[in-house]
């Protein structure tokens, strides 16, 4: 009796241990089929994530600057030591055309980029130099459509933005908001801190609708290092209300980002010395703040900041421990947190899918959130 039952236990272990092994093997497979095999022995360690790898596309530079065409077919990312603006087929995973900037890199600036609405145009900050503060390309045949200089009213350009509707560009200058027609491609707008404040633009970014701008206008008030929130209502052209985002610090806001419906306005500082100030989410309609989710000095200076396109979730790159955090937008509590490969620089958001690219050292990560969270 107890020999035989010795054996059916021997045999059920047996048998448990190779379906264990076969369960294994075939998530294994899925996994590579699918080419997801960290996530896949990720997932079997610790749970299910809402963020998973989905390509990789390898720089021979280091981005820190990458944008996705409306069309979702193609991303372009420039950044630290090149004068280069790789194009990337997404699907072939391959680069089909480059651009360069006639100016030398400064190691310390990042490039801003942006794609119009329908795909016509891609716009690049140029750095520094007065005699190049911005250039937009007409991607159809490539040809230089217009350099944007001092004289044209950009020098230290800043996260430029097309319009929804594709009429208009807006770029950040380090005194100042300009407003292109895209149409003529000269100046509509102009918005310019007086010249008596110590102060300077960090940040832009123009709502969902195409209404209004947020500029985040550092400095000092009253001898004191703040920086405010301006929204400047671009139907009146007027500077709006403005709000006090932090207090002792300055040059400090690198990130702003509308959610999609408009309603709500992320940011996030560079952290200076002690500071615990990182990330807060404000409402739009009455400037109070929702909640700050990453205060705290274990998080450091936060390179990168976006809503994904269904608004669902806050993705937050914290430069300091290499990861990516996703935020979900309602409760503001971490959702989901993955690891990145290399500190991240940049994120874009495709236009019409649940996937976002992230530049994390010299490469271009892809992941795909899941469908069903």
């Amino acid at each position: 009796m107890r020999k035989g039952t010795l054996f059916d236990i021997k045999t059920h272990g047996a048998l448990s241990a190779t379906k264990v092994l076969a369960t294994l093997l075939l998530t294994l497979n899925t996994c590579l089929a699918w080419g997801g095999l960290l996530d896949g022995v990720r997932d079997l360690l610790d749970g299910p994530h809402i963020a998973h790898r989905y390509a990789e596309l390898k720089e021979d530079f280091y981005p820190t600057s990458i944008a996705w065409s409306s069309d979702g077919k193609y991303i372009a990312s420039t950044g630290t030591h090149t004068r280069t603006i790789s194009i990337w087929d997404v699907e072939q995973r391959r680069i089909v055309h480059s651009v360069e900037l006639p100016v030398p890199n400064s190691p310390s600036f990042s490039y801003s980029l942006t794609w119009s609405p329908d795909g016509r145009y891609l716009a690049s900050c140029a750095g520094f130099p007065a005699e190049l503060g911005m250039r937009v390309w007409d991607v159809h045949t490539w040809q230089v459509i217009k350099d944007f200089n001092l004289a044209s009213g950009v020098y230290g350009c800043r996260s430029p933005a097309f319009s929804r509707d594709g009429q208009l560009l807006v770029v950040g200058r380090g005194d100042g908001v300009s407003i292109y027609s895209t149409q003529t491609w000269q100046l509509q707008k102009l918005w310019k801190i007086p010249r008596d404040m110590a102060r300077t633009i960090q940040q832009v970014a123009l709502s969902p609708d195409g209404k209004t701008v947020a500029i985040a206008e550092n400095g000092y008030w009253n001898d004191r290092p703040e920086t405010h929130i301006v929204f400047w209502d671009l139907i009146e052209n007027l500077p709006g209300r403005d709000f006090v985002a932090y207090l002792g610090v300055s040059n400090s806001v690198d990130n702003l980002a509308f959610s999609p419906d408009g309603q709500r306005l992320a940011t996030a500082t560079q952290t200076f010395a002690l500071s615990p100030q990182t990330v807060r989410v404000w409402n739009v309609a009455d400037n109070s703040l929702v909640r700050a989710p990453l205060d705290g000095l274990e998080f450091g200076k936060v390179s990168a900041l976006a809503y994904t396109l269904d608004g669902k979730y806050l993705i937050v790159t914290p430069r300091k421990d290499g990861t990516i955090r996703l935020l979900n937008a309602q409760t503001l509590r971490i959702a989901d947190t993955v690891p990145a490969s290399d500190p991240v620089n940049g994120i874009t958001i495709h236009p019409s899918s649940s996937l976002f690219g992230v530049a994390a050292g010299q490469s271009i990560v892809i992941w795909s959130l899941a469908n069903n969270k």
